[in-house]
């Protein structure tokens, strides 16, 4: 993974690289400022938003190539991590970026509003 710089919040934004088969691109960061984002950008067909559920974690926005953003609420009442949270369909092959974003919402049961995320897997292009 390359770091390009540049900050959106609380994360940082990073770049995948360019792969022949399957990456796994992560690192382990929370955040709980309504309002700050990661974006990830990758070369791909498909890609899978992995995070950490917890009973203090909140409601993400997660948003594909600048589209309508989807909650993904992220309580548990039980701490798990690296939990498939959202997965596209089937993309172009062609860069995309996939942006996830606090809203400082949570499930009714949530003691928290934190968005923390353990790594996003995409399928390279061809």
């Amino acid at each position: 993974m390359r770091r390009d710089g540049g900050t959106a919040g609380g994360w940082d934004y990073f770049t995948a690289p360019a792969a022949r088969s399957v990456r796994q691109c992560g690192w382990s960061s929370r955040d709980a400022t309504a309002g700050d984002r990661i974006s990830f950008v990758f070369t791909g067909t498909t890609v899978t938003f992995r995070a950490v559920t917890d009973a203090d974690e909140g409601i993400a926005s997660v948003s594909l190539d600048s589209g309508p953003a989807t909650p993904v609420d992220l309580y548990s009442a039980t701490r798990t991590g690296d939990v498939a949270v959202w997965s596209s369909a089937a993309l172009s092959p062609r860069t995309h970026t996939l942006t996830i974003t606090v809203t400082d919402t949570k499930d009714a049961a949530s003691s928290g509003t934190a968005v923390a995320l353990d790594r996003f897997i995409y399928a390279p292009s061809r």
